[in-house]
């Protein structure tokens, strides 16, 4: 994790986010990545707190400061493929999915599912699809109805 806080330590240094030198580069790095990652904003200020005194307060104005940071630019895709194969879970058949951008191969999502109709919503954080996306039973990654125009 050092090397993550460093590297979040140089961004924020980078950036100039912080325009006063009261708490440490080091302490509010702790802070915004342990906020990322779902730590409360209390337990966050706990853990803060025991290297340099930091309120539940400070450390969501250093989050809300440094969120751009975290900001995902959203990526133009032309052609993407979506493919289902059948895997054994523990004994149970399940459906593997994947989503592939064609153009550079990228792997955008991967899920598992019980049945053999595709999720509403993937397990995967990303959310790709906000529609249902129907594919042909039949397809492959490279076959004709396995390619969406998006």
């Amino acid at each position: 994790m050092d090397g993550m806080l460093s590297n979040m330590e140089k961004v924020l240094e980078a950036k100039n986010i912080f325009e006063r030198e009261r708490k440490s580069m080091k302490t509010r790095a702790l802070g915004v990545i342990l906020y990322h990652f779902g730590i409360s904003l209390r337990n966050t200020s706990l853990v803060v707190s025991s290297f340099e005194q930091a309120s539940h307060e400070a450390v969501r104005d250093w989050y809300l400061r440094a969120a751009k940071i975290f900001q995902v630019r959203k990526a133009k895709r032309n052609i993407i493929a979506i493919d289902e194969t059948k895997i054994k879970i523990s004994g149970k058949w399940r459906i593997l999915w994947a989503a592939v951008d064609i153009e550079n191969w990228d792997v955008l999502e991967v899920w598992v599912s019980l049945r053999d109709n595709l999720p509403l919503k993937p397990t995967a954080s990303s959310g790709m699809f906000s529609t249902t996306v129907r594919t042909s039973r039949k397809s492959s990654l490279m076959g004709s109805n396995g390619i969406h125009q998006l």
